[in-house]
């Protein structure tokens, strides 16, 4: 009987092409899946807060669907030129333009969006001051609306139960490693003793 060398005992099955395409696009998505919790939620560890921009009064800067990351900053620290993230209203709007004035005697901003012609009517009060932009990522503001909307929800919770699936079936159906052949039993050896 052939004596087994290291190299048998470690030589691993060699997958078929569909199994490695579906490893392949298993982990793209994993990988993906994995992107897109870090750019909306996984920010958050650092003190950042993503919003999602909703009009064009910020073009060319931030655009429509962009996901701007505002850092939460002091009113006194704001300053003219800065990009601030404030809510405009008592519905909870929440705006991005950029400051014009800081009006530190008032304890107000006045903002512009950089698209438009005319400062906003209102001042904005330090109460109401969310922070600066820090930086943006563009069209992922689209998909950030979509995930926080009930639908949008619904899919992500699908999209992540079928990224398990994809990880865990092909498990599942890989022949077992102790279902290969078995050495006949006239092949054993015994020793007497």
């Amino acid at each position: 009987m052939p004596k087994e060398t290291h190299e048998d005992r470690t030589a691993k099955p060699s997958k078929s092409a569909a199994a490695r395409i579906w490893s392949a696009v298993s982990w793209a998505m994993v990988l993906a899946i994995i992107a897109l919790a870090v750019a909306l939620v996984g920010v958050r560890l650092l003190g950042l807060q993503p919003v999602a921009v909703l009009s064009p009064s910020m073009t060319p800067a931030y655009g429509v669907g962009d996901l701007v990351y505002v850092m939460p900053t002091e009113p006194e620290r704001i300053e003219e030129g800065d990009a601030l993230t404030f809510v405009a209203n008592e519905q909870g709007i929440i705006v991005t333009h950029r400051v014009v004035r800081a009006d530190r005697e008032n304890r107000c901003f006045y903002t512009k969006g950089d698209a438009n012609e005319n400062p906003d009517g209102a001042p904005v009060i330090y109460e109401n001051a969310i922070g600066v932009v820090k930086f943006s990522l563009p069209g992922l503001g689209y998909v950030s609306s979509y995930l926080t909307s009930k639908s949008g929800r619904y899919v992500g919770i699908a999209l992540g139960l079928t990224v398990a699936l994809l990880m865990i079936l092909p498990g599942i159906f890989r022949p077992d490693q102790a279902r290969q052949e078995k050495p006949d039993s006239g092949d054993a050896q015994y020793s007497r003793g």
